[in-house]
């Protein structure tokens, strides 16, 4: 059980990481409305880390999260059983609770947040519950892939191409906003996430997110999670590595060959990103158990999770929007920012583990998920 979790906090603590180097940018930049080509990325050695980073990090990483949602579903509701208490109750009372932080998160910190919209799809889980491991598997492949192949067949169909887009006004528009005071950088951050959940977007974050729960759930109720721990599954951990990192990377290539085709972004996003983040999930587990390589560092970031997450938020708040530096700060910069923030979180985590069992955010506002502080 003790290496089981370990395991489960190295990769949620790789998750943590690499959502970091997403972020980072979009805390100190108005990404979401950037021009086509970019506006942002726009020296030879910016461009190459741009896509460097799309290829190893961007979207490869929420589907790794999302799975270790699903699989904290199990466990909460193993624990309530155990005590006596009702699973639904236990869980639900922690999505509300989900729901909160991530409502105060998204409106008040940055609008990327991925916790209430977690909150809201964990309800919708809790129905998937009592299924078989074999229909909860069949379910999360049939969501995440027949919706994403039906509109790739219609991004084809139509040839439908990347739009020009200059938006440089806008942009500047947006900067001055978070720059000038509190209440216009409140109002735009407010403004930027009805940008980013409209109507029209909804499905597709339903379609990236929900199937990533399924297989989660799917992982731990097969017993996949424990026999993997076991040492079980050997040949077959190996096999799927292999191919889940060959396809995954192969699809995250594919923009590189037509940068302007839609369906080359779109399958890229949508199977590219899961895929390695399997690959990404499959190499810890065979690193953990092939060779002597300290996963401490990870660890620690993964069994302070949810604390981790919202630091970087608030740390990013307080560089870019306090400060006054957003919209001023270079991609490279804002990355060498990130691995800033990464070493005070290490060290943070280390020495709050030595003295807690969870993060800050379980010590004072209650366990929202096992294992994630």
């Amino acid at each position: 059980m003790k290496e089981r979790l370990l395991n489960l906090d190295a990769i949620r603590g790789l998750a943590i990481t690499g959502i970091l180097f997403v972020n980072i940018i979009s805390f100190g930049w108005p990404e979401l409305y950037d021009s086509n080509p970019s506006s942002y990325w726009t020296t030879p050695l910016e461009q190459y880390i741009h896509e460097i980073l799309r290829i190893f990090i961007q979207s490869n990483f929420y589907p790794v999260f999302a799975m270790l949602f699903g699989i904290s579903l199990t466990f909460v509701f193993k624990s309530a059983e155990k005590r006596g208490y009702n699973p639904y109750y236990i869980f639900s009372r922690r999505l509300f609770f989900l729901l909160v932080i991530g409502a105060a998160h998204a409106f008040l910190i940055w609008y990327g947040d991925i916790l209430l919209v977690y909150a809201v799809l964990g309800f919708l889980l809790l129905l998937f519950y009592r299924l078989k491991p074999k229909n909860i598997l069949i379910a999360a492949a049939s969501i995440w892939t027949i919706p994403n192949l039906l509109y790739g067949f219609l991004l084809k169909l139509n040839k439908t191409e990347l739009p020009t887009i200059n938006n440089t006004d806008l942009i500047r528009l947006i900067i001055n906003n978070y720059q000038s005071n509190f209440f216009n950088g409140f109002i735009q951050n407010i403004i930027d996430w009805s940008q980013l959940y409209t109507v029209s977007n909804i499905p597709f974050v339903i379609i990236s997110i929900f199937p990533m729960f399924l297989f989660g759930l799917y992982f731990a109720k097969s017993q996949w999670i424990t026999k993997i721990s076991l040492h079980q599954y050997t040949n077959l951990r190996v096999y799927v590595l292999f191919t889940s990192g060959i396809l995954g990377f192969t699809l995250k290539s594919l923009p590189m060959l037509n940068p302007n085709s839609f369906i080359s972004h779109h399958f890229s996003e949508a199977f590219g990103g899961p895929l390695i983040g399997l690959f990404y999930v499959l190499l810890v587990l065979v690193l953990m158990r092939k060779t002597e390589i300290n996963m401490t560092y990870f660890s620690n970031l993964g069994r302070m999770s949810m604390t981790n997450y919202l630091l970087q938020s608030i740390i990013g708040f307080i560089l870019f929007k306090f400060f006054g530096l957003y919209g001023l700060i270079a991609p490279i910069k804002a990355i060498s920012l990130g691995f800033g923030i990464l070493i005070i979180q290490s060290i943070f985590s280390y020495f709050w583990l030595k003295k807690y069992s969870y993060g800050p955010v379980n010590v004072f506002g209650g366990s929202i998920l096992i294992q994630t502080g």
